[in-house]
């Protein structure tokens, strides 16, 4: 389940089998599932559905894409998949292996999650002195002044 996007429908057989075991057969359902799996802290058993886990496992391999160029598995997929290119950018490879797919979909998933940050992100794009121009605010102030002039 790691290494392989599991299809819906096995994912829905793996917590039927879960309900099966917990509820017993003939099945005595004294408590729904949506209890049953909430967390610990919140009254639940803690069992988390089959998708959940497998997004939360495949959210580890876009991460190890993303952070850990030196790991050699990223470097091999990245050198043969991305060439250079960000993960989010979505291409479509006939023929690669079924773990860059599942990677690929999960990544799609999980991107409105990213966001883009400069540095530690505090960065402001009006007082930063690195712009081309120096402070940006300053720019825009001289340009409307000399206008006025």
């Amino acid at each position: 389940m790691q290494n392989l996007f599991l299809p819906q429908g096995v994912c829905d057989a793996i917590d039927r089998i879960s309900r099966q075991f917990i509820w017993g057969s003939p099945p005595s359902h004294w408590v729904d599932w949506n209890t049953i799996s909430l967390p610990r802290s919140n009254g639940g058993l803690g069992i988390r559905p089959t998708r959940e886990a497998s997004v939360a496992l495949h959210g580890k391999h876009v991460w190890s894409v993303i952070h850990d160029p030196t790991k050699l598995w990223v470097q091999i997929q990245k050198d043969k998949y991305l060439k250079g290119d960000w993960i989010f950018h979505h291409r479509d490879y006939a023929g690669c292996f079924y773990t860059w797919t599942s990677i690929k979909k999960l990544a799609m998933i999980l991107q409105p999650g990213f966001s883009y940050r400069i540095g530690q992100g505090f960065v402001s794009m009006w007082y930063d002195v690195g712009q081309p121009r120096g402070l940006l605010l300053l720019y825009l102030i001289m340009s409307t002044f000399q206008i006025l002039i």
